[in-house]
């Protein structure tokens, strides 16, 4: 049901309770809820809402309207904390995403910001950071070493004060992966906004979230990340909606991740794919086994009524996306000893 409204918003005039019921269940556990408020502010029906429904959807709004203001409030300090020493930082995701004022910004909750700097330049952002506040996590030896030395961020960063969590990133892929992209290529697209504040382009925006999409093994947001491609993909201008995305994302290393992407998007969400890019897709996963075995551990993230029975197989499909990211991440012999080493590690150093 939560699918059939994202796609056709009209069908909130019709929900029984117990539809409501579910959708609101469902919309809360992958962090659509503030999507489904947008929804219903833009067909003009919260006033027929029956109580229980508005009641959840009003605290929604409350929790969207202190994000905001505690995002951008996070987004000026650490714009100020990294100008001190001339570092331009690009906002990633969520934060990004209100920046720009992209259409996916509407009703999203997010739970960190992330932002992107040159690798170069990762000691001296910490140092400012840590100067005003922000210290690192994961204190365990291992795992320091290991996202300083395999990954595409330093370990998260908390602020002692706000409790605010940031992700600094120095690609949007790990080091161990052989197709990362270089982030040179993202930081040099990146676009300035009136507000002063940079993201990523359009087009990159759209990439990223595909990568994030199929690389990332904590697949309960998983749908939250389809409706984002889908509707960055409708903003994009119809000469970004071309051969120039698909370029951009082969330039990038990451076209199947978008093709994926979008392969999915317009499935679940009937996102309007043109002609070139339908091709590309039909072209790239061809391979009948691979897309058959895309498609049956994703119906598991995407799906409303296997995600609605959560049957057995659903929840070891979702172990598959969980030991299949990991795998993505880095070669065998770095994920065995990683896994070996977390394995084995007691939960209070994990």
């Amino acid at each position: 049901m939560l699918l059939k409204i994202l796609t056709d918003p009209s069908l909130l005039k019709q929900l029984s309770d117990k539809e409501w019921d579910y959708v609101i269940r469902r919309a809360r556990e992958c962090e659509l809820l503030g999507r489904v408020y947008a929804l219903v502010e833009q067909q003009g029906t919260y006033q027929r809402l029956p109580e229980f429904v508005r009641r959840q959807l009003d605290s929604t709004m409350i929790q969207l309207q202190a994000q905001k203001r505690a995002v951008l409030y996070e987004v000026k300090s650490i714009t100020q904390s990294l100008n001190r020493k001339g570092i331009e930082c690009v906002f990633l995701k969520g934060a990004a995403y209100l920046i720009a004022n992209a259409e996916n910004a509407t009703g999203r909750l997010f739970s960190d910001i992330d932002i992107l700097v040159p690798e170069k330049k990762l000691n001296e952002t910490e140092t400012l950071l840590g100067d005003d506040g922000w210290i690192t996590t994961h204190a365990n030896k291992y795992d320091q070493n290991y996202y300083r030395r395999w990954m595409h961020e330093l370990p998260p960063m908390l602020n002692v004060s706000r409790r605010t969590v940031l992700d600094v990133h120095h690609n949007i892929l790990p080091r161990s992966m052989h197709n990362h992209p270089d982030a040179k290529l993202l930081i040099a697209d990146a676009v300035g906004h009136d507000n002063g504040y940079k993201t990523l382009s359009s087009v990159d925006m759209l990439i990223h979230a595909a990568v994030h999409l199929f690389h990332e093994g904590e697949v309960r947001q998983g749908l939250r990340g389809l409706v984002d491609v889908d509707l960055l993909f409708r903003e994009l201008i119809p000469e970004q909606r071309s051969e120039n995305l698909l370029m951009r994302a082969q330039q990038l290393k990451q076209q199947r991740s978008l093709l994926y992407a979008l392969y999915f998007s317009a499935r679940y969400l009937k996102t309007p794919l043109p002609e070139v890019i339908q091709s590309q897709i039909d072209a790239e996963l061809s391979s009948f086994s691979r897309l058959m075995w895309m498609k049956v551990l994703y119906a598991s993230v995407f799906d409303d009524e296997a995600v609605k029975t959560r049957r057995l197989s659903s929840q070891f499909y979702e172990w598959i996306i969980y030991v299949r990211s990991h795998y993505l991440r880095m070669p065998p012999h770095l994920l065995i000893r990683h896994l070996i080493t977390k394995g084995l590690s007691s939960p209070d150093k994990r």
